[in-house]
């Protein structure tokens, strides 16, 4: 009864009659599923049976049904009685098979390169039809239920565990009798079937290897198709699903239009205290028409690790920008897990109802708008995520604001909108109107290239709904809401006239008397804005200080109203670029090292952001949005010849020269996720650093299992045209590399590595993989070491700190890590987690547990001092640190109190 009322309303809400949505929308487009699977057996009533075999109570089914589960996914194999409880309360049924069980049976042994081993050919056809057909190796009964019942309809998925435990697991390449025979290469040859350990080498010696792997590969999928046919003869709508993104074969081969695979993408198995679900590779996978879910896991929600956003807020989150969100479950379900899935169900229905034709139905384009955050603060910059859906001639612009700690003003430009004479621009939840003049609801197109402003608040999101209207058309003037652009800040013409200045502010450090090395640095620092009054000190903004590193003096070179951002010395030393932001504009500025002669470069209308100066001194490259998207650009550096170097559609940031200026590296989003491009340095040659239809040489620093020292192993690329996941690219020294950050594709305790490419872009080196996260990259002088940020520990990803790395990957996948602290409070006291009592078991987030913030490392220009910016401080303070890249205690410098991190620049030498 409850599917037959679903689709009525279904068919209501995407129009036709209810007959109609039963035969043409698939039950995964009428709501975004919550896949529930894990060791459901801790909730059964008798626990005295095996783990694996016992019935579940009908309860359990009826409890998470009202929680919002819609796929009930069995622990292991197939239970009839579970999958008509699944049904009874309105859940979709999967059962799950585990390739431990594959390994088990009997058939065509693998021969791998060294020679036959005891597990299952992996081209053994009968081998894994008998696993997938029989899902309960201990009774034929269930195998007969399992085919009867998936012709009628009750089962609607099936899952699969890749996961090897005990030693059991699925095979790689296979050399056996059959495989290498039936290889066309080695049939032409005419030649006798070499011994079992001649063969691999047999191929080397033919240079056959690679020719050997793709034949091996199309096998697979051809294999792997055949068994979805006959499946999806006996139920054509029948779902296959996976957590193991590696197994290309089998996705590929289980995908198509009509019923597509579902991937859990596991890295959201044990987040930072973030929670970033939208760092993946989801985009990528939505386009070629998977269904994405992430794959959370209920430990690290409820208990297993300090998190800045509730359990409530990210399975919402999670759900409404991707197909749904899968969680795993490793302990009962309690009430608080229930009620955050409630929590999180409601907030999705109600989405749902108001834009639910437009989430399902509507075309995705993460570059239709431009976010610009009011601040210029960079840690912000990449605050806000956003995706456009477009249904006919409507256009829903989804913004997340993800930042947990500060609210926004966001300006949302729309360069791609067609030139249409007018437009609404309406709240689709809360149904007001945005106005630009506090009268009309009506927009023309070079209105909305300027932008509507918006404010949010910390982990938010917003619904803005694009469509074209009459000129005249009439809204009740309570229905709407003005575009946020106030500004309390004086402009870019009048605020230099009260700008704090050289001398003005002279402070003295008293270090113990102590010997400190010596070294100038540029960096900000939060002071008052300079509004008068009793209570005119409470605004804050950045200044510009300059600091003798021997801890004797420090000098404010610039204070004034406004945001004061990414100071940038000269390659000579005695100039600073820097960005003031007021009124969400940044403007570039060029200053002496005195904080005098200070010139606005810009000269705009626009915001300029993330000024980089060329090794020579003559240019400076940037970002601006002034086409309405952002870009790369570049001008001489007195202002003059100012132009558009670079860019693609979305998101463009991060530029950085080569060191001998001849070419331009940035981070790019135009493939949905951030890559890394290049140019020449007059902006000719664009392109991905790693080409799509180039060979690359991807190789992975990993430590052995027994020795425990590290090996360098080739691996095949995540994509097959070489696209990857990085951000935020640096040149090494020489010029010959640059290393980026990027997630570690699919493991599940790996979120982010160091990625180190050639510049030319022919190979990649992954090291790093034992850290959590990974930013704030920097190389030594020499070139033989990079430094940055992460996050440790192996699964409550709650330690943080900075890390030294060979460039090489030689010193293992962690590096050296040289400072490594636990978060700050709250007190102790609730469930018990790996010897922890927390308070975080409700998954509430509160009361907040902070994980300590590490950020702007910078290389002293002798590469004996690491400077860097961190609220390790039991205060909360953030303070400018130095150590030594070979470690010890770091030694914090007293007067570079902050409220924000602060930004380091060593002067040159």
């Amino acid at each position: 009864m409850r599917f037959l009322l679903v689709s009525i309303a279904i068919g209501i809400l995407f129009g036709g009659s209810s007959v109609q949505a039963q035969e043409v929308v698939p039950w995964w487009k009428q709501e975004k599923i919550r896949f529930m699977w894990g060791q459901w057996n801790h909730a059964r009533v008798d626990k005295s049976v095996d783990v694996w075999e016992g019935d579940l109570p009908r309860s359990l089914f009826g409890n998470i049904a009202a929680a919002g589960a819609t796929v009930f996914a069995e622990l292991r194999g197939y239970k009839r009685e579970h999958a008509h409880f699944a049904r009874e309360f309105g859940m979709r049924y999967f059962a799950t098979l585990f390739v431990t069980d594959l390994g088990k049976l009997e058939g065509r042994r693998w021969v791998n390169e060294n020679g036959e081993h005891h597990w299952a050919c992996p081209l053994d056809q009968s081998v894994y039809e008998k696993w997938i057909f029989q899902p309960h190796l201990s009774t034929e009964r269930v195998s007969e239920w399992f085919l009867q019942d998936l012709a009628e309809g009750l089962i609607d998925g099936l899952h699969f565990d890749w996961e090897a435990y005990g030693g059991w697991g699925e095979a790689g390449t296979c050399y056996c009798d059959v495989c290498f025979s039936n290889f066309p290469s080695f049939q032409e040859s005419g030649q006798e079937l070499p011994e079992k350990l001649k063969r691999f080498a047999w191929l080397q010696q033919h240079d056959l290897v690679n020719a050997y792997e793709k034949n091996f590969s199309a096998r697979r999928i051809e294999m792997f198709t055949h068994i979805r046919l006959k499946l999806q003869a006996r139920k054509p709508q029948l779902l296959f699903s996976s957590y193991d993104l590696f197994r290309s074969h089998f996705r590929q081969a289980m995908h198509t239009s009509h019923s597509p695979f579902i991937v859990f993408d596991t890295r959201n198995y044990a987040n930072d205290d973030r929670q970033p679900w939208w760092e993946s590779h989801g985009r990528r996978y939505e386009a070629e028409g998977y269904l994405y879910l992430p794959h959370g896991w209920t430990n690290a929600l409820f208990g297993a690790q300090a998190s800045q956003v509730s359990a409530a807020r990210w399975i919402y989150e999670a759900s409404i920008n991707h197909g749904g969100c899968s969680l795993w479950f490793e302990r009962e379900l309690d009430d608080e897990i229930l009620r955050a899935f409630a929590t999180a169900d409601r907030k999705i229905k109600a989405v749902q109802l108001k834009v639910g034709k437009y989430l399902f139905n509507g075309e995705r384009d993460s570059n239709f708008v431009t976010a610009v955050e009011w601040t210029g603060r960079p840690q912000l910059e990449r605050a806000v995520i956003q995706m456009t859906y477009h249904l006919d001639d409507q256009h829903l612009v989804h913004v997340n604001h993800v930042d947990t700690e500060w609210p926004l003003r966001v300006r949302i430009r729309f360069p791609r909108l067609s030139r249409q004479d007018r437009w609404t621009l309406r709240d689709a939840m809360n149904e007001v109107y945005y106005t630009h003049d506090g009268e009309s609801a009506v927009w023309t197109s070079a209105e909305l290239l300027a932008g509507v402003v918006v404010a949010m608040e910390p982990r938010s999101d917003l619904f803005l709904l694009v469509a074209p209207s009459d000129q005249h058309l009439d809204v009740d003037s309570r229905s709407l809401v003005r575009s946020r652009q106030f500004n309390a800040l004086p402009d870019h013409e009048a605020a230099p006239h009260q700008a704090a200045v050289g001398n003005t502010l002279k402070l003295t450090e008293n270090n113990g008397g102590k010997s400190k090395p010596s070294g100038r640095l540029v960096y900000t620092a939060i002071e008052s804005m300079g509004f008068e009054g009793p209570e005119g000190s409470m605004t804050i903004g950045n200044a510009i200080r300059i600091l003798d590193v021997g801890g004797q003096t420090q000098l404010r070179v610039r204070q004034l109203r406004g945001h004061l951002w990414s100071p940038q010395y000269s390659p000579d030393g005695k100039r600073i670029a820097f960005v003031h932001d007021a009124g969400g504009r940044g403007q570039i500025v060029v200053m002496a090292e005195d904080g005098l002669d200070a010139t606005n470069m810009s000269r705009n209308d626009y915001c300029d952001r993330s000024p980089v100066w060329s090794p020579d001194g003559r240019k400076i490259a940037f970002m601006s949005d002034r086409t309405g998207d952002w870009d790369i650009y570049c001008m001489n550096a007195d202002g003059s010849n100012q132009r558009r170097l670079a860019g693609n559609p979305g998101l463009d940031r991060a530029p950085a020269w080569s060191p001998d200026g001849g070419r331009l590296a940035w981070e790019s989003h135009f493939s949905g996720m951030p890559n890394i491009w290049v140019c020449d340095a007059g902006g000719l040659n664009s392109r991905p650093l790693i080409a799509p239809d180039k060979p690359l040489s991807f190789v992975e620093m990993r430590e052995g299992e027994r020795n425990k020292t590290s090996k360098l192993v080739q691996v095949r690329p995540f994509f097959p045209d070489n696209t990857f996941h990085l951000e935020d690219p640096v040149w090494s020294p020489d010029g010959e590399r640059i290393a980026a950050a990027g997630p570690s594709g699919a493991h599940t305790r790996e979120f982010y590595h160091v990625a180190i490419i050639r510049a030319d872009g022919s190979r990649l080196l992954r090291t790093g993989n034992g850290l959590r996260s990974v930013s704030d990259l920097c190389w030594s002088p020499d070139g033989t070491r990079l430094a940055g940020s992460c996050r440790t520990t192996p699964v409550e990803t709650e330690r943080s700190g900075i890390f030294v790395i060979r460039a090489d990957g030689t010193d293992g996948p962690l590096g050296h890590l040289l400072v490594n602290v636990s978060p700050q409070g709250p007190r102790l006291g609730g469930a018990l987690r790996h010897g922890l009592l927390t308070w975080y078991s409700h998954g509430s987030a509160q009361p907040r547990r902070v994980v300590k913030s590490f950020a702007n490392l910078a290389w002293s220009p002798d590469g004996k001092i690491l400077a860097f910016a961190s609220d390790m401080d039991p205060t909360g303070a953030f303070y400018i640190y130095r150590i030594s890249p070979e470690g010890g205690k770091p030694d914090r410098l007293e007067q570079t109190r902050s409220a924000w991190p602060q930004q380091i620049m060593w002067r040159p030498d």
